[in-house]
């Protein structure tokens, strides 16, 4: 009977288990674009590129970026904010003439978080009519 401990399948399998057991859980970061031309609610998955991530958590310490860049093709869109979320930041790279509102419930930027317009071109106003609360113990930043 051969010794499993110089199999190389063994050897190999019993690392990558180890490695799986003892690297524990991580926060994973779900950062996502809005991929939609329509107004929705920010917890409508459909809305973000792939249908599945939804960025900004319920809980505090959050890492997620939302993007906001897709070009609006007829009109300006509102993302209702459908409650609290933790968001780390908030891009907003739209370049046509019409741009986003964000309204309804609270973000709260995380430690560290920004807020960041990157559109160079196209003459719109991207607005955020939700409280945002600075959350942390670091500072946050706005660069528009």
């Amino acid at each position: 009977m051969k010794n499993r401990k110089n199999n190389p399948f063994f050897r190999t399998s019993a690392a990558v288990f180890a490695s799986i057991v003892l690297s524990g859980s991580s926060a994973h970061a779900v950062s996502n674009s809005w991929a939609a031309n329509a107004s929705n609610t920010w917890a409508t998955a459909a809305s973000w590129t792939g249908g599945v991530n939804i960025p900004g958590s319920t809980t505090a310490d959050n890492t997620d970026v939302a993007t906001f860049s897709f070009t609006l093709a007829t009109s300006g869109k509102t993302v209702t904010v459908d409650t609290t979320r933790f968001i780390g930041g908030i891009t907003f790279g739209n370049t046509s003439t019409f741009g986003y509102t964000l309204s309804g419930g609270s973000l709260r930027l995380n430690s560290g978080g920004v807020i960041q317009s990157t559109g160079t071109v196209g003459a719109h106003t991207d607005s955020i009519s939700t409280p945002i609360q600075i959350s942390g113990t670091s500072a946050a930043t706005a660069a528009f």
